[in-house]
C-alpha cells in the first residue's frame, strides 16, 4: 500500500470517531445551555418578558453581589465588636440582648412604622422607593460597621439602628420588585410566578458570589481600616448598579403623570391625534421616569377624591346631570389669584374600571384645553356658567374621540388594564342610567 493510500485510509478510519466526539461535545453544551435556561431564565425567554428584562436583571445581579459582600463585612465588624468586650459574661448577655432587640424589636418596629406611613406610595413611585431602600441598606451597613470602632457598650445603639435600616430596605425591596416583576410579564401576567422563581435563582447565585467575595476580602485583611475601604468600594458599586437598573427599567405603564401627559401630546397640533410611544414620552420625564422634567406643564388632576373636595367650587348637581351615564364625575376649580391653573377633580363610581379612569383623565385634559382656548380668544376670565358649558361640550368631544385614543394606546403597547395613581380607595355611589 502506498503512503498516499495509507494516509487516505487512516483519515477515513478516524473521521467517524472525530464526528462522534464533536457530536458528544455539542450535546453536552446543549444540555448545559438548557440547564442554565431552566435554572435562571423564564420559560420562553426573551419573548416571554419585557424588552428591558436583560439589562435590568444584569444590574440587579451585580447590585446584589455587592450587597451580599457588604453583609459579610458587617457581620465581621459586629463579631469583632462583641469580642472586644473584656468580660465574657457581659459579652454573652449583650449578644442575647442584641439578638432579641434587633430581630424582634427595633428593626421590626421601624419597618412596620415605615410601611404604615408610606406603603401606598410603593406602587406609584417604585423606582424612587427602590432608591430610598438602597440608601437605607448602605446607611444601615455603615452603622453596623461602626460597631467595630466604637466602645463595645455602644454596640446596641449602632447595631440596632443598622439592622432597623436594613430591615426597611428588605421590605421596600420586596414591594418594589413585585411591581417590577408584574411589569416584566408579557403574557397577560400568567408567567409572573415563573419570572419570580427565576429571579430568585439569579439572586441566590448573586448572594453566593457576594459571600465568596466578602470572605476573600476578609482573607486579605479584616482590620477596621480594611473593612471600611472594602465597604467604600462595594457601596459605590451598589449605588451605581441601582442607578443603572432604574434607568433601564422603563415600562409602558400609565401612572398619574402619563394619564395627562399622553392626552396632552395626543391633542397637540403637531401630533394630530397620534399616540406617543414610550421613547417619546420619557423625554418629558425626570431621570427616574416617575414624574415630569422641569418646565413641563400638564393638567392639574386629582383622581379618586371625595365629593366634598371635588365640588367646593363647582356644582355637583350639574355634574350629576351631564355625567348621568358615566362612571366618573368631574369637579373643578377655576384659576384665580392664588392658583394660575385650573384644577380638575375626579370622583370615581364604585363600579369604576381602569378604562374609565383613562377616559376621565382624557376628558380632564380636553376640558382644560378648551378653557384655555376660550380664555385666550376672549381675553376675559371664564365664568362658572361658561366653564360648565365647556365641561359639557368637552364631554361630547371625549365620547367621540376616546375610542380611537384607547385603540392607539393599545397599538403602542401601553398597559390599559392597570392604572397607577395614589389610590386611597375612595369610591362613590350614584344612580347610573345604563
Amino acid at each position: 500500500m502506498s503512503n498516499g493510500a495509507f494516509s487516505k485510509s487512516y483519515a477515513s478510519d478516524r473521521h467517524p470517531s472525530t464526528t462522534r466526539s464533536d457530536q458528544s461535545h455539542i450535546r453536552f453544551l446543549g444540555h448545559v445551555n438548557q440547564w442554565f435556561r431552566n435554572m435562571f431564565l423564564p420559560v420562553g425567554y426573551p419573548s416571554s418578558v419585557h424588552a428591558c428584562y436583560k439589562k435590568v436583571h444584569m444590574w440587579l445581579f451585580a447590585e446584589n453581589v455587592a450587597g451580599s459582600a457588604i453583609s459579610v463585612l458587617t457581620a465581621q465588624a459586629m463579631l469583632t465588636s462583641i469580642g472586644a468586650s473584656t468580660a465574657a459574661h457581659e459579652t454573652a448577655a449583650l449578644a442575647i440582648a442584641v439578638d432579641w432587640v434587633l430581630k424582634d424589636g427595633i428593626g421590626e418596629l421601624g419597618k412596620m412604622l415605615m410601611i404604615q406611613r408610606f406603603a401606598h406610595q410603593f406602587d406609584t413611585h417604585p423606582k424612587r422607593w427602590k432608591l430610598y431602600g438602597e440608601a437605607c441598606s448602605i446607611s444601615g451597613a455603615l452603622m453596623q460597621l461602626a460597631t467595630c470602632i466604637t466602645n463595645p457598650h455602644h454596640f446596641l445603639f449602632f447595631a440596632s439602628i443598622g439592622v432597623g435600616l436594613r430591615s426597611m430596605h428588605y421590605s421596600i425591596w420586596a414591594a418594589t420588585h413585585t411591581t417590577f416583576t408584574r411589569n416584566m410579564a408579557t403574557h397577560n401576567g400568567v408567567n409572573v410566578g415563573d419570572i419570580v422563581a427565576k429571579a430568585d435563582s439569579q439572586l441566590s447565585l448573586a448572594h453566593l458570589l457576594g459571600m465568596v467575595s466578602g470572605i476573600g476580602m476578609l482573607a486579605v485583611s479584616f482590620q477596621p481600616a480594611a473593612l471600611f475601604a472594602w465597604f467604600s468600594v462595594l457601596s459605590a458599586i451598589q449605588i451605581v448598579c441601582t442607578g443603572l437598573l432604574l434607568r433601564e427599567a422603563r415600562f409602558e405603564v400609565l401612572d398619574q403623570y402619563r394619564l395627562v401627559l399622553i392626552p396632552r401630546e395626543f391633542m397637540s397640533e403637531k401630533n394630530a391625534l397620534r399616540i406617543p410611544t414610550l421613547d417619546q414620552v420619557v423625554r418629558f420625564e425626570n431621570w427616574l421616569n416617575e414624574g415630569l422634567s422641569k418646565g413641563q406643564v400638564v393638567t392639574d388632576l386629582s383622581i379618586g377624591v371625595t365629593v366634598d373636595d371635588a365640588f367646593k367650587h363647582s356644582r355637583l348637581s350639574h355634574a350629576l346631570q351631564i355625567f348621568k351615564n358615566g362612571k366618573y364625575l368631574l369637579g373643578f376649580k377655576l384659576a384665580d389669584s392664588t392658583h394660575s391653573q385650573i384644577k380638575v377633580y375626579v370622583v370615581l363610581h364604585q363600579s369604576i374600571q381602569p378604562v374609565h379612569v383613562i377616559q376621565a383623565a382624557f376628558h380632564a385634559v380636553r376640558f382644560e384645553k378648551e378653557i384655555i382656548r376660550q380664555t385666550q380668544s376672549t381675553g376675559a376670565p371664564i365664568s362658572l356658567h361658561d366653564a360648565e358649558n365647556i365641561l359639557e361640550s368637552s364631554l361630547a368631544w371625549t365620547l367621540d374621540n376616546f375610542p380611537a385614543y384607547l385603540d392607539g394606546l393599545e397599538e403602542q403597547k401601553w398597559k390599559t388594564d392597570l392604572i397607577i395613581w395614589g389610590d386611597r380607595g375612595i369610591r362613590v355611589v350614584w344612580d347610573i342610567e345604563e
